[in-house]
């Protein structure tokens, strides 16, 4: 398997509060599916919604002043960005290598 690459970021979560995420950066020679998954988790990431819905949910009081916190967002089934469905999507995209 074939590591990512990544980046950080500062993002502003829809409360105001400031977040660093870390995202995947997508490789060049991608398959489209892969692509948008990856974008679509990019987009959640930084306070947006997907268009399947998902959004990222807001910390509480508790997990801030832990200061890392790992969220878990709930995409649709049929979704790229489902863990499963970007598995998949690698497999294929390594398949074409």
């Amino acid at each position: 398997m074939i590591r990512p690459r990544e980046q950080i970021r500062t993002v502003t979560l829809r409360d105001g509060q400031r977040a660093v995420v870390i995202d995947c950066i997508p490789p060049d020679d991608a398959i489209d599916r892969l692509l948008v998954g990856l974008a679509r988790r990019a987009l959640v990431n930084g306070g947006g919604d997907c268009p399947c819905g998902a959004r990222m949910p807001l910390p509480n009081r508790a997990q801030r002043r832990r200061g890392v916190v790992h969220v878990d967002i709930e995409h649709e089934n049929d979704c790229p960005a489902v863990t499963g469905n970007l598995t998949a999507a690698v497999d294929a995209w390594e398949a074409t290598l």
